[in-house]
């Protein structure tokens, strides 16, 4: 395991408290046959760089949840943890309901335009799989304000157009049968404002009212701005 020295105020930040960053743990010596403990040339297996990688990303998420005050007593005892800089570039941070968005200049963009947008600012196309980023993402919206990071992979009408069971959160994994849900059947049993060859998703209007509407789409459609989500 990776040891550096332990912070004093903050032992729980012991690996961004002595400054070490995912390009220091890259530039680690990996090996299969060899130890971290050989001090004169150690290395670490793919797995415990990996570990560390997971580590360094809790405690930077722990740190930057912090207080501005207990931040600042962690520099005064010698801590040399700093926050996260958030980056969106092309685009204007929002935040609602303690939730971090970054949402683009541009109005409208094709999905992968827009998966492009937030990759290039290291985020993903938000997914308001809860209803409490739900509601934070309808105070930032307005109409066609975002294509979502929910995807019908079956690419079938059949399954895509009929019910929701086939659609998922891209990131997450998470089905959107099993969380928040805004999209809804119309009369002829097909998902209101769907068709053929549609999906993705995307957030569409907001009810007088109610919760912002999503809506199917096909992915090459130039209509929809790009929000993204800071994890």
């Amino acid at each position: 395991m990776i040891k550096p020295h332990e912070v004093p105020n903050r032992p729980e930040f012991y690996m961004i408290g002595s400054g070490i960053t995912e390009a220091f743990l890259d530039s680690l010596t990996i090996g299969a046959t060899c130890t971290h403990e050989d001090w004169r040339a150690p290395c670490f297996t793919t797995e415990e760089i990996a570990a560390a990688k997971t580590q360094l990303n809790a405690e930077q998420a722990a740190f930057d949840a912090l207080s501005v005050e207990e931040q600042a007593a962690h520099t005064a005892e010698g801590g040399l943890a700093t926050t996260t800089i958030m980056k969106c570039n092309n685009g204007v941070i929002k935040t609602s309901r303690g939730f971090k968005f970054c949402q683009a200049n541009d109005v409208a963009m094709s999905y992968a335009a827009a998966e492009q947008f937030c990759s290039g600012n290291n985020l993903q196309l938000v997914e308001p799989f809860s209803a409490e980023k739900g509601l934070a993402l309808d105070d930032i919206c307005g109409g066609d304000c975002t294509w979502l990071g929910l995807t019908c992979p079956a690419e079938a009408d059949a399954d895509c157009d009929t019910g929701f069971s086939s659609w998922v959160f891209t990131n997450s994994g998470q089905g959107l049968q099993s969380g928040n849900n805004q999209m809804k059947m119309d009369s002829d049993g097909t998902i209101y404002g769907g068709g053929a060859n549609e999906f993705n998703a995307h957030w569409w209007f907001k009810p007088a009212g109610g919760a912002g509407q999503w809506g199917p789409q096909s992915a090459s459609s130039p209509w929809y701005g790009a929000v993204c989500e800071f994890m």
